[in-house]
């Protein structure tokens, strides 16, 4: 629950068709029509301390802390942790039924020491895989593939719809995580190429 509260704000006061920096991003990555209009962006500076006050102020400061984005002790406890430096594009990833599991953190400032470009909040690694509540709504016969990580995932779905394929990608949070569930989201049968590939003019 704390990571869909934590959603709703961004929603509300953080999207990423809000920022100019984040939809540069989008657009440098093809992304900028589409599901990925629907992540957001969590600015640096006192822009950043604003949001982050004013998730504090939605959910409380015990749940601040227990979500995985903030110092939990020391100095400067209740800030964004290290491994969240901002600026960052966050995407959630969704339960098959839609609500927010977990939000994903991509890093867009100059490279920095210690700081990831791609997070998640500490303890809070994904249940499913990234575009999980799309499956219900895939025809019978879409082909479903998979990628690592929802940048790929969302990259391949804009190709797909941008020449008629009908395919679906669910993004993996790295192929040591693959739960052995997660092969249902993908028990379907698929042509392939003569070289066992699947190609996309």
């Amino acid at each position: 629950g704390v990571m869909a509260a934590v959603a709703a704000v961004l929603e509300r006061l953080a999207p990423v068709t809000g920022s100019p920096w984040g939809m540069e991003y989008l657009r440098s990555r093809g992304l900028d029509r589409g599901a990925a209009l629907g992540w957001y962006a969590i600015p640096d500076g006192d822009e950043g301390c604003g949001l982050r006050n004013a998730i504090v102020d939605a959910i409380g400061r015990p749940a601040w802390l227990a979500s995985g984005l903030a110092t939990v002790e020391g100095r400067y406890e209740g800030l964004w942790s290290l491994n969240w430096s901002v600026p960052r594009v966050v995407i959630p990833w969704r339960a098959p039924d839609g609500t927010v599991a977990t939000l994903q953190g991509r890093y867009v400032g100059p490279e920095a020491e210690g700081v990831r470009k791609y997070t998640f909040p500490k303890e809070r690694a994904p249940r499913w895989p990234y575009n999980v509540e799309a499956v219900a709504h895939a025809g019978g016969d879409t082909l479903m593939v998979a990628t690592e990580g929802s940048v790929d995932a969302e990259s391949f779905n804009a190709l797909a719809f941008r020449h008629g394929v009908d395919a679906l990608a669910l993004g993996l949070p790295g192929v040591s995580t693959f739960p052995d569930e997660w092969l249902l989201f993908f028990a379907r049968r698929a042509p392939l190429g003569p070289r066992g590939q699947i190609a996309m003019r």
